[in-house]
């Protein structure tokens, strides 16, 4: 489990939560909005990618809906290698 921002919009627009995650299943958890937060099974994601600006995108399909959310690691400190790291782990052994 890691502590990750959900950012919705703007660089002060964001809330913290848990991403979670095992073989073939992620969850994050919002700990302020619990409408942010989402279940996906290895199915239902697509390639976890690495955005221009160094977020997080997590893309898929939900309940039938479309989920295209994008995170990054809480707190700065080695904050572009963590996510490098994160996003390749996650392809390599979640999907």
């Amino acid at each position: 489990s890691l502590e990750m921002a959900h950012l919705h919009g703007g660089a002060d627009d964001f809330c913290l939560g848990q991403l979670k995650f095992k073989k073939n299943f992620i969850l994050f958890s919002s700990s302020s909005r619990g409408d942010h937060s989402f279940v996906l099974s290895a199915g239902d994601i697509r390639p976890f990618t690495l955005d221009g600006d160094m977020t997080i995108r997590i893309a898929g399909v939900a309940g039938g809906q479309e989920v295209n959310e994008r995170f990054v690691v809480a707190g700065k400190l080695g904050r572009k290698q963590k996510q490098r790291f994160l996003v390749d782990f996650l392809n390599r052994h979640v999907l």
